[in-house]
């Protein structure tokens, strides 16, 4: 891993339109990458641009297999097959914390993860499985044959399922599209060429993008793109990755580009991949990005709420297996639809009646620059009692890019203690 860098907080602005300074690395043909080392909180002055090392899983993953994420619409981050084939984690981007959820009916190992138009989430294995973040609950819906394929929820609301093997243990090239409201299957136009383990995304022009794979079990990496449009049910050949390989992780980001992410061009350790490239549908052109912080097969990947990619775990290498180890991603605004910054704000420390609301209670903190506004304001005196409510809303200086976000706090108002005084009284003359 690179060295670590601590930085503190730039406006966002200020960064636009500038370059960056980056080197090579030979190993991964990628740019090195600049890092840094997150503590709780920390993700608050992550600036664009930059790689940040997260909390890690919160169990050691051990065997070999791949870690798929989904966002919820909560905000958290959700990692399937992390510490064991059915456990589910879940990332809160506002602490830097993970907490474990219900575990999933189904092991989905080497699977995929998608966010439904519903608010659940459906982890794709051997079968399909719905998880609602509100009730932290599983429904079992339906069997799933392939292995090592891609899946996405296309823009037409089905998830589509593509490439891997299939039932007779042989690589295809068959797609299939799974229709949520009636639980059932539809087969599609095949893509081009058969292979597992390939990465898939939607693009902001609707067309579902696959990008590399294996076209012979775990070895033979390729570099082809090929694009799918569900209104027409074919398949375009794009422009090629920039490097072959197998077992990467793709999102489309908040910028419109999509972004490939690690994978392996090979069986030995050395052929790990730390590289990123991204895509611009608007150029048709692939581009190289900061590499990740660490080489990784079979990451998962997904888009926050407030608009980082997110890579969680996945394989080191061949000897070693896989990482707990999880990144963050912040892409150079400006964005194509509007995210949410991380705010923080915990419940300060209890005052007495009297004191006056200021800088040490009113002390919320966001992850770009703006504007927070109190109620009650500062310089004011609350009457005395538990949980008294405080909230807050806080204004993006770049509201083109950023949502308004509001919170909310609680602090406890002691009963003040009078100050009596009692002067001894003249004395007098008993009659």
């Amino acid at each position: 891993m690179w060295p670590s860098q601590r930085l503190a907080p730039i406006s966002l602005k200020s960064w636009q339109g500038k370059a960056q300074v980056r080197r090579r690395d030979r190993r991964t043909r990628g740019i090195r990458p600049i890092v840094i080392q997150l503590e709780e909180r920390a993700l608050l002055s992550q600036l664009p641009g930059t790689w940040a090392v997260i909390a890690p899983l919160p169990n050691d993953p051990g065997g070999y297999h791949a870690v798929v994420t989904a966002t919820g619409p909560n905000g958290l981050i959700y990692a399937f097959g992390g510490g064991s084939p059915g456990e589910v984690d879940a990332y809160n981007p506002t602490t830097n914390a993970w907490s474990v959820v219900a575990s999933s009916p189904t092991g989905h190992t080497c699977s995929a993860a998608v966010t439904g138009p519903d608010g659940r989430i459906y982890a794709i294995g051997s079968a399909i499985d719905a998880y609602s973040p509100i009730t932290n609950s599983w429904t079992s819906l339906t069997n799933q044959p392939a292995w090592q394929f891609a899946a996405v929820m296309g823009p037409d609301g089905r998830i589509y399922v593509i490439g891997g093997g299939n039932a007779q243990q042989s690589i295809t090239s068959a797609v299939s599209a799974y229709n949520i409201a009636t639980n059932s299957w539809a087969s599609v136009a095949s893509m081009p060429t058969a292979r597992v383990e390939p990465a898939a995304t939607v693009g902001i022009n609707g067309l579902i993008y696959v990008m590399g794979g294996y076209i012979n079990g775990s070895e033979g990496a390729i570099s082809e793109v090929d694009a799918y449009n569900p209104a027409t049910n074919s398949w375009t050949v794009m422009p090629s990755l920039p490097a072959a390989r197998g077992g990467l992780a793709a999102v489309t980001g908040p910028d419109g580009l999509i972004y490939a992410i690690g994978g392996r061009f090979g069986y030995s350790d050395s052929c790990y991949s730390s590289e990123v490239d991204t895509y611009s549908s608007t150029t048709n052109t692939w581009s190289t990005l900061a590499s990740l912080p660490t080489t990784r097969e079979l990451p998962g990947a997904a888009v926050g709420t407030d608009g980082r990619i997110y890579v969680v775990g996945g394989n080191l290498n061949t000897s070693n297996g896989q990482t707990s180890e999880a990144d963050a991603y912040v892409p150079m605004p400006p964005y194509l639809y509007k995210v949410t910054p991380i705010t923080s704000w915990s419940s300060p420390a209890g005052i007495a009646y009297g004191a006056v609301l200021g800088p040490t209670q009113l002390d919320a903190t966001a992850s770009v620059p703006g504007t927070f506004t109190y109620s009650p304001p500062a310089g004011t005196v609350l009457h005395a009692g538990a949980n008294c409510n405080l909230s807050a809303t806080f204004t993006p200086t770049d509201t083109a890019d950023y949502n308004v976000v509001s919170l909310s706090a609680t602090i406890n108002v002691l009963k003040a203690r009078p100050t009596v005084s009692w002067s001894n009284p003249a004395n007098t003359v008993y009659q």
